[in-house]
């Protein structure tokens, strides 16, 4: 018998989860190309968030969940293919702010939430782009109410 233990599911999943969103492409693109990885069950995003999510409260994902839904709500308007503008970019790039904030009250683990939002944000060029970070980030928020109700 093998003396050698296998690495801890946690790093794979991490790292499976960060290869899928370092991809140089447009994040609706990635999510589409991905769907099988991120939204059905036992996903590689469902094991990440199985992972991560007895460090995470239900309120604090709430509160990142709800400023990236009132997001949406002012640009329900826009074209998705429109470019997102300058002052719109500087809306979404406060999300890394808030986590950042997070993980430096030890609210979230670092290098998880803030680590997989800061490569997905760098992939949103246009509004439709925005749209994928909302399907993943909603998928995210079901599987940690799933896997941990009373969270």
């Amino acid at each position: 018998m093998s003396s050698r233990r296998n690495p801890p599911q946690r790093n794979v999943s991490e790292h499976e989860i960060f290869l899928i969103f370092r991809e140089d492409r447009p994040l609706k693109e990635i999510v589409e190309r991905n769907a099988d990885r991120l939204f059905v069950k036992n996903s590689t995003l469902e094991n990440y968030v199985k992972q991560i999510g007895r460090k995470i409260k239900r309120a604090q994902l709430r509160k990142f969940y709800n400023y990236v839904r009132s997001l949406e709500s002012q640009w329900k308007e826009k074209p998705g293919e429109w470019k997102l503008s300058g002052k719109d970019r500087l809306k979404l790039l406060k999300i890394n702010v808030y986590l950042s904030y997070a993980v430096g009250r030890g609210l979230i683990p670092k290098d998880s939430l803030d680590k997989l939002f800061n490569l997905m944000i760098e992939r949103i060029k246009t509004y439709e782009d925005f749209r994928a970070l909302i399907d993943v980030f909603e998928a995210i928020v079901a599987y940690h109410v799933y896997h941990f109700p009373k969270g």
